[in-house]
């Protein structure tokens, strides 16, 4: 069974074509054949973060070339099939307002014969409604040319099952299970009873954080994405022996940032504090110590520092409290390696296993996505091409 699957949440254009096999989730055996990203980070680092009607025309762009790529990849099958004017008129009205996208549709569709695709999946939500837009009109275009059917996916869910893409260790007693889902737009923790099962236990109250890291950065003159560059930075400190440290002018020996509600009885998080306190600190600081090429570094690092101890705090306190199996990270924010390294290193003190997926498979990808179809389309979910619609704030 082939899957072909869109992914526009965000700021990174993603098809992905997988094939799976036997009638049972997960699959006993998944083959990739095609999992390619467009980014956009450059298009959107001179303004310091994502503009949305710039990720949308991007995504008008990007989205047929990717989408040819990754059936060359692929190598797919397809049947004969007529060009279909009368089917055109339709498809032209879902893209009315995709003038780029429905042209290199429009030549895609002449070129190319029916594949060999059992169903569509395409993100829904949550995420920029611009962008989600964009690659759900072209899953609804394409499932009604080709007649193929349609699934739309929640882009949270997409992450959860993203662990099962590549890593071939996973134990069968799997739920239930803690899933720490933290990235740049949601950060939550996750009771899962079983794949569909989900309870949001706790989740940040104000910025997530990945937009913690983000809005950090820029108070420091970091550029966008902020978290790469924090932890660019953080890991400058952190390889400074005790010595070196030591030396430091006391200014900046000094700097430490609170960890917000880590200590509170529920599950829930909070990074605006933390932000607000790295503004008011470096608000403080004397030029002479703002300038010092430790300053910046040694921020970063408490940065880093208060955003991981709270979030693997959280997450071993719900692990613990539900008894939990294993316990999961996903998300963006997952491919932060000290984070990755010491929830591990906390979580086998504690009796659990962590797993997180590849780098590749943290951040935003269509192979998730893809995934979290098949589960759906198993359950006999099924989405109609002209009923299917965004929602911005999807929840689990």
């Amino acid at each position: 069974m082939n899957i072909l699957s869109i992914e526009t949440s965000c700021d990174d254009t993603g098809i992905a074509i997988l094939e799976v096999e036997n009638s049972k989730f997960p699959p006993d055996q998944i083959n990739l054949k095609a999992n390619l990203v467009s980014s956009q980070i450059e298009v959107h680092r001179e303004w310091g973060g994502i503009v949305p009607h710039l990720a949308k025309r991007e995504h008008q762009k990007n989205l047929i070339p990717v989408l040819k790529k990754s059936f060359q990849e692929a190598d797919l099958k397809t049947e004969p099939f007529d060009f279909d004017s009368q089917k055109m008129k339709t498809v032209e009205e879902i893209l009315e307002r995709e003038e780029k996208l429905l042209a290199d549709l429009r030549q895609f569709l002449q070129e190319t014969g029916r594949p060999d695709i059992e169903f569509i999946s395409v993100t829904c939500g949550p995420g920029l409604p611009p962008a989600l837009w964009t690659g759900v009109n072209l899953a609804r275009a394409l499932s009604y040319y080709w007649s193929i059917p349609l699934i739309g996916v929640n882009h949270l869910e997409g992450h959860l099952v993203a662990p099962w893409i590549t890593i071939d260790d996973l134990p069968a007693d799997i739920f239930p299970s803690i899933f720490v889902l933290v990235s740049g737009g949601h950060t939550q923790i996750i009771n899962a009873r079983d794949f569909g099962q989900y309870e949001v236990l706790g989740e940040t109250r104000d910025d997530a954080a990945g937009e913690c890291f983000d809005k950090t950065a820029r108070l420091l003159g970091l550029p966008y994405p902020g978290g790469p560059e924090i932890s660019r930075e953080a890991a400058r400190w952190n390889q400074l022996s005790n010595q070196e440290k030591a030396a430091q002018p006391e200014e900046i020996k000094k700097i430490e940032f609170p960890r917000p509600m880590i200590n509170s009885d529920d599950y829930d998080l909070s990074f605006s504090g933390l932000k607000t306190a790295v503004l008011y600190a470096h608000r403080q600081q004397k030029q002479e110590i703002i300038d010092h090429q430790y300053y910046v570094p040694k921020m970063a690092a408490e940065i880093q520092k208060s955003i991981i101890d709270v979030i693997i705090k959280k997450g071993l306190k719900a692990a613990r409290e539900i008894n939990a199996q294993h316990i999961f990270l996903n998300g963006g924010v997952a491919a932060n390696k000290l984070l990755r390294e010491e929830f591990k290193r906390k979580a086998r003190q504690e009796g659990f296993q962590l797993f997180v997926p590849p780098f590749q498979f943290c951040t935003d990808n269509a192979a998730m996505i893809g995934l979290a179809g098949f589960y759906h389309y198993l359950q006999e979910d099924r989405d109609s091409w002209s009923d299917l619609k965004v929602n911005s704030t999807l929840r689990l």
